[in-house]
């Protein structure tokens, strides 16, 4: 379990298009001690892991350019200990079975 408090709390990564959900998930995670960083596409959010060590990342399956499973399918190669989570509007089965099977997404 990832704790929350300390000198060094753990980093959240949040990636989506949309503003006011990146804002609403900063906050929350916040709150509770998260340290949060956030970027607005998979691309963006690439950049963020050759930084720093994530230790959670919360993606939006529906963004311009790279899909959800395919940026967390490329950070599970560059950070495989980094747990990713899918988060989607859309209820799809295919994107949830593309999401486990190729991203390692958590279940």
């Amino acid at each position: 379990m990832m704790e929350a408090v300390g000198k060094n709390p753990t980093v959240i990564a949040v990636v989506d298009d949309e503003e006011m959900i990146v804002k609403a998930l900063t906050r929350t995670l916040t709150r509770a001690g998260y340290k949060v960083v956030s970027a607005s596409s998979g691309e963006r959010a690439l950049e963020l892991f050759r930084d720093r060590e994530i230790a959670l990342v919360v993606s939006d399956n529906r963004m311009p350019g790279m899909s959800g499973v395919e940026f967390l399918e490329k950070l599970m190669e560059m950070s495989p200990d980094t747990v990713r989570i899918l988060l989607t509007g859309h209820a799809d089965l295919q994107v949830a079975e593309e999401a486990i099977n190729r991203a390692g997404v958590f279940q």
